[in-house]
């Protein structure tokens, strides 16, 4: 399977923690801050008498465990993972650490008599990221072993003998069998059918399914007696409702008197909260990075410049949140008379030496923080891609226009999870990595893949 399909497989593995399991990771994970927490002390105090910690680390121990498994919790870490390998679970340790860090590192110092230095909370910190992230790495590991030796089987109960399309709407992983045990029952006689549906419950037990899949509602009166049924044979029961999909927007079920009713509601990226706080967070990373970045980009202009003159600056219209067109820049990296409009590839004759090197380190990116403090862009989001070409996908691509629901990042989902030079026949694929971030934003994932990011900068991966 390749790095691609693996990633676009792994998006569909992220359903969310048993109660048993998250219990599991909360309490491994209350242990590893305790230990983090100690060893901090005893680096600090020079002691390795337990008894003797305790006396002195003990209340701001607590508040130190406390603190981070309520902050795991907040951010929905005992919930689900959207990490992709082993290797990403520390990217999320990481972020999540790094939202704490700073409303602790506050908290202890307001609060001088939790503890007598700042210097233990930052190393107990970083302990906590060898130890819980270590942790969390094995329990991925653990997760993806026992998925992948336990087989995903899902039953339906339809009027229609085709059901092999249930596999891709469920999100079902590569393998998963999806077992038709019967038919949906006639509404007429509410005893007939509750018995069929016991059997059709008994059923999918004995095929060793998880799951029994409904088509359509059933009467009130009998859906408690098929609540029972199911909880005392461990059998989810569900209603797929045909036409009812979790895309553009997602729902809530609400109530009116005695009427259940399902109302769409937007996805968090797009409320004007998680707006107002994606750009709050953009601003808190663009300026201090552009400031820092300041020299390397002095220093990177001076070299387009003398190899080849001027302009030193690239602009490309590009398509923006709303479909609004926005003109992007970056370092030139290709000759003046290069064209515009064809795709770039892998050893492009067009690039120019210092272009070359722009690339590779991704130096070329960073006048996109002007587009980001311009509001065009965001730190983090789908790629930017060309007018005419977004046009062109729209048509072949029913869903294409929903990643225009978000301002397009400087990088993003697709652009950690996929190779970073494409073709245009990649695009239902990144289509699909960008509307899986657009659907579980959350500031978290942004950190994360910031983390990720900068990781690869680091270490320089190739264009």
């Amino acid at each position: 399977m390749s790095l691609r399909s693996k990633s676009l497989e792994a998006q569909r593995l992220h359903s969310e923690y048993g109660s048993l399991w998250s219990v599991a990771i909360a309490a491994v994970d209350i242990a590893m801050f305790i230990v983090a927490a100690f060893l901090a002390a005893a680096i600090y105090f020079h002691e390795t008498n337990l008894r003797v910690l305790v006396e002195f680390f003990f209340y701001s121990s607590i508040v130190f465990v406390v603190f981070w498994i309520g902050l795991f919790y907040w951010l929905g870490l005992y919930r689900q993972s959207f990490a992709m390998s082993v290797r990403d679970e520390f990217y999320y340790i990481v972020a999540a650490l790094l939202v704490g860090i700073f409303p602790q590192f506050a908290l202890f110092t307001l609060v001088p008599s939790l503890s007598s230095s700042r210097l233990i909370l930052v190393l107990a910190a970083a302990f906590a990221i060898v130890l819980v992230g270590g942790c969390r790495a094995i329990s991925h590991a653990v997760v993806a072993a026992v998925r992948e030796r336990t087989p995903q089987r899902v039953a339906v109960l339809s009027n229609d003998t085709s059901v092999e399309s249930y596999a891709a709407t469920l999100g079902l992983r590569e393998g998963a069998t999806v077992l038709r045990v019967g038919s949906l029952p006639e509404l007429e006689n509410e005893q007939e059918t509750l018995k069929l549906l016991r059997g059709a419950i008994a059923a999918a037990r004995s095929y060793a399914c998880t799951m029994l899949v409904l088509p359509e509602m059933l009467p009130a009166s009998i859906m408690p007696y098929v609540a029972e049924t199911a909880e005392q044979l461990h059998i989810r029961v569900v209603f797929a409702l045909p036409g009812l999909r979790y895309q553009s927007c997602a729902f809530r079920m609400t109530r009116s008197g005695e009427q259940a009713l399902i109302e769409p509601i937007r996805l968090r990226a797009c409320t004007p909260r998680g707006r107002l706080l994606k750009r709050i967070f953009d601003l808190a990373l663009a300026v201090p990075i552009l400031t820092l970045a300041a020299p390397v980009m002095l220093l990177a202009a001076l070299a387009i410049w003398l190899e080849s003159g001027g302009p030193v600056f690239y602009r490309q219209e590009r398509v923006g949140r709303d479909n609004v067109p926005f003109s992007v820049l970056k370092f030139r990296t290709m000759r003046k008379d290069h064209g515009s409009g064809a795709w770039a590839t892998r050893n492009d004759p067009r690039i120019t030496r210092v272009g070359a090197f722009l690339r590779r380190t991704s130096i070329d990116e960073l006048p996109q923080l002007l587009n980001v403090l311009r509001g065009e862009m965001s730190i983090v989001g789908p790629r930017p891609e060309m007018v005419a070409w977004a046009n062109e996908f729209a048509q072949k691509y029913p869903r294409y226009n929903e990643r225009h629901l978000v301002r397009p990042g400087i990088t993003g989902w697709s652009q950690i999870y996929m190779k970073r030079l494409l073709e245009p026949s990649d695009a239902p694929d990144v289509l699909q990595h960008d509307l899986f971030y657009i659907e579980h934003w959350g500031l978290l994932m942004d950190l994360s893949i910031i983390c990720k990011t900068a990781v690869e900068f680091l270490f320089h991966r190739p264009a």
